[in-house]
């Protein structure tokens, strides 16, 4: 049968053989350049089928096409090499790649007969935009990702996967990077060994480095073999994310650091189930940890009956400003603190062994926790409670013992207990425990103020260190050599001691030792500031004063509040700011004892808007807008009505009264349908509602 082609079946066939794809892409100085793409149907099917799967076929290199087939393993040779966007196969031989390569995927599968490698050498690079896998089946033979050639590298967009996912033969898994060379993984680095015998080996060394976008991932939850992960010789691993143990039982995962070696983790050290911390880690031998992470991270330590958890040097320097740490993390050579609080809780605990130091801690940088030091050398317990670094230090004990050593500024529950001349009144805020957990060490115990007024110190003559005889029930004062340093700082030293518990400050009746203030808080309201605050004891407070300011510098009194003059019970306190500042302002409480000593606490920021919008409509509305809102107090506003692109089609300046205010804006049909924006802005602050046009 003939066709007759008509320009209307011309037409027709044209359309079925091609797509037009018409992208305008932008105007510059007017002119508006429009990039027309024609591509015939039957060649856009060829865009999306341009992948290629390449099975090795003999031992040989990557470039050369008679080492790949692409039928099947040990097929016919190929006529091509893999390319970037092609997935690689490679069982029962080696490849080798002796200059630049480029895949989308690349699979290591294990083999019955022969031994599995892949090898990055010679300075080269291979970039895969995908996942590679080392794939284990019910084989014995071994598998090896090996980048040892010097700054040879493998750059992977996916994840990194080591599986063994069925049968029960043994085999080995290696991973081997070494000599300069660099292995970057966009994802996770994954290990599983779900059955079979296998060991997992990881070799990092000579000055060769890892890096990991996400998480290192070690699972060992049924195998009976291990998997061991070993940096050395001054390599470099970095971890974004998480380094996470999946142990069912001890010393079947390790990861061990030596020589030099450093691990810098943005994230966590995670363990499947923290009771028993299963996973094997240690950093020996000069190695370093840093946790660096831009998030709070947690730090799963030794717990009893687990595998065991030591650091040489431990270096805290957290974007994300705290960390938390449970079970024991023990430390053989030095801890330095130099951003970010460590959270221990008081079942765990940092520990110092014999010749370790600590260095740097600041208000920036602490333990919140419990730390052990063992040894017969001086230290200073790097401690801190709720934000606030608070150190003890101890000379030498005259034997090696271990002591622990934490910080509490949350009330002194034994503050109203009864003392021994010459002690008059102790502390009721703050207060250290310092524990001999082994030895019969002896030594002196210095309490270190960075804050005189939150300490309540404003004279040294008769401050001393008091130390709770439990067996008494009695405060003792117990040495009172005092350091005065500069900015209100300074420590007070006991008399060598040889019984340990609760110490503090302690005063003959010169020093205020403050009230203990357990909350304080100020927060906006419609129109005025709440402020309240509470204290769970008193010794001679006077009252309190309420000041506020525009800058948060210059403070101005706006009230006092009588204060309970001694208590040991916790009260509260209440105040309504009802002429309050518009905009940001600053509050803070100052307390006076009644012999005029004071002190400040901290500054809290409040923002009340001078305008509130509190009814605006219709909404949606068509062509009117009715607008009712309150003014902090009188003065000029600017009234907006603003598109969804951010251009201002109305304003109006008026000046508003203190109180209640309304307006009308009125024939606004003609705007486009869509979101709106009603805007005022008063005393440099805006405050927007949305609307809708219909």
């Amino acid at each position: 049968m003939k066709v007759r082609l008509t320009p209307k079946n011309t037409q027709k066939m044209l359309l079925r053989q091609r797509l037009i794809i018409v992208t305008a892409v932008s105007s510059i100085t007017g002119l508006v350049i429009a990039l027309v793409f024609l591509f015939n149907v039957g060649n856009v099917r060829g865009v999306f089928a341009n992948t290629t799967t390449y099975y090795s076929r003999a031992t040989g290199n990557w470039n050369s096409a008679s080492t790949w087939s692409t039928a099947s393993i040990g097929g016919t040779a190929a006529s091509s090499v893999p390319k970037d966007g092609d997935i690689v196969i490679i069982s029962g031989h080696t490849v080798s790649v002796k200059a630049d390569a480029a895949a989308r995927s690349i699979t290591i599968l294990q083999n019955r007969n022969q031994p599995t490698y892949l090898q990055v050498s010679d300075g080269k690079k291979l970039n895969v935009s995908g996942n590679v896998e080392l794939k284990g089946t019910d084989q014995s033979q071994v598998m090896y990702l090996d980048i040892w050639g010097e700054k040879s590298s493998v750059s992977i967009g996916g994840d990194l996967l080591v599986n063994r996912t069925d049968g029960s033969s043994k085999g080995l898994f290696s991973v081997s990077v070494k000599n300069t060379s660099v292995l970057s993984i966009a994802g996770n680095f994954t290990t599983a060994n779900a059955r079979g015998a296998d060991n997992f080996s990881f070799m990092i060394s000579d000055f060769a480095s890892v890096n990991v976008g996400k998480d290192i991932a070690m699972e060992n939850s049924k195998g009976s073999g291990t998997t061991s992960f070993n940096v050395q010789d001054n390599a470099i691993v970095n971890v974004d994310g998480d380094i996470k143990f999946l142990a069912e039982k001890r010393n079947q995962v390790f990861l061990s650091f030596k020589n030099n070696a450093q691990l810098i983790l943005g994230g966590g050290i995670l363990k499947s189930d923290p009771s028993k911390a299963f996973g094997n880690f240690e950093m020996l031998n000069q190695s370093r940890l840093t946790l660096t992470g831009k998030k709070s991270q947690l730090i799963n330590g030794l717990a009893n009956n687990g595998d065991n958890f030591e650091i040489s040097t431990l270096i805290i320097n957290s974007e994300g400003g705290n960390i938390s740490a449970s079970g024991n993390v023990n430390i053989s050579t030095s801890l330095t603190l130099t951003k970010g609080i460590v959270h221990v809780d008081d079942n765990s605990s940092i520990t110092l062994g014999s010749s370790a130091t600590s260095s740097s801690s600041s208000a920036a940088s602490f333990i919140d926790g419990p730390v052990v030091k063992n040894g017969s050398t001086a230290f200073v317990f790097p401690i801190g409670d709720n934000g606030k670094y608070a150190p003890l230090s101890i000379t030498a004990p005259n034997s090696t013992s271990s002591f622990k050593a934490i910080y509490y500024n949350n009330g002194n529950p034994r503050k109203t207990s009864r003392m021994q001349t010459p002690l008059q009144v102790v502390s009721a805020n703050e207060y250290w425990q310092l524990e001999r957990v082994s030895g019969t060490g002896n030594t002196q115990v210095r309490l270190h103020w960075l804050d005189a007024l939150y300490s309540g110190i404003t004279t040294t003559s008769d401050l001393s260190v008091a130390y709770f005889d439990a067996s008494a029930n009695t405060w003792k004062a117990v040495g009172s050599t005092i350091n005065s340093l500069a900015n209100n700082q300074g420590t007070v030293t006991s008399s060598t001691v040889g019984s340990f518990g609760t110490f503090t400050f302690g005063s003959s009746g010169g020093n205020p030792l403050p009230v203990s203030l357990i909350a304080w808080d100020a927060k906006a309201k419609t129109n005025y500031v709440q402020l309240s605050w509470a204290t769970s004891s008193e010794t001679n407070n006077d009252f309190f004063t309420i000041e506020r300011s525009e800058d948060g510098k210059n403070f101005e009194k706006i009230t006092t509040v009588k204060g309970a003059g001694n208590a040991t019970e916790k009260l509260r306190y209440a105040y309504e700011d009802k002429d309050p500042l518009p905009g940001i302002s600053y509050y803070r409480l100052k307390q006076t004892d009644f012999n005029g000593q004071y002190e400040y606490f901290a500054i809290k920021p409040v923002n009340i808007p001078c305008a509130q919008i509190e009814n605006c409509g219709p909404n949606p509305f068509t062509s009117n807008i009715n607008l009712n809102y309150t003014m902090l107090k009188e003065g000029p506003v600017t009234i907006q009505l603003v598109n969804a692109n951010g251009a201002v089609v109305y304003e109006e300046k008026a000046l508003a009264s203190q109180g209640n205010n309304s307006f009308s804006i009125n024939n606004q049909q003609q705007l486009p349908k869509g979101m709106y924006i009603m805007r005022i802005h008063a005393a440099g602050q805006p405050v927007n509602y949305k609307l809708i046009k219909s």
